[in-house]
């Protein structure tokens, strides 16, 4: 399912949400997602170094986008992209409300 579908039941939407953080890892990813949005670390590069200090291991990035693509995806966070000279900065400025 995509972030432009709509949802008309709650409970499915809760389902789908549990399903997504019921990963160990994602779950870390979502709280390194709130931080870096509380320390204005919310990039890819930010979001990364937190979730690597908060598990004590290091992961990709790559690996990272995959977590962060999921939420996106259930509409858990929001992406942010912001053309700068050249490139296209993106940010995962908030975690948005169930």
């Amino acid at each position: 399912m995509n972030s432009d579908e709509v949802i008309d039941d709650p409970f499915s939407k809760l389902i789908e949400t549990f399903a997504v953080l019921e990963n160990e890892n994602r779950a870390i990813c979502l709280i390194s997602v709130y931080i870096g949005q509380k320390t204005d670390s919310n990039t890819i590069k930010g979001i990364l170094e937190i979730f690597n200090k908060l598990k004590g291991e290091e992961i990709t990035p790559g690996k990272l986008r995959g977590y962060l693509t999921a939420f996106v995806n259930i509409g858990l966070i929001d992406r942010e992209s912001e053309k700068v000279i050249g490139s296209t900065k993106v940010s995962y400025h908030q975690i948005t409300t169930l």
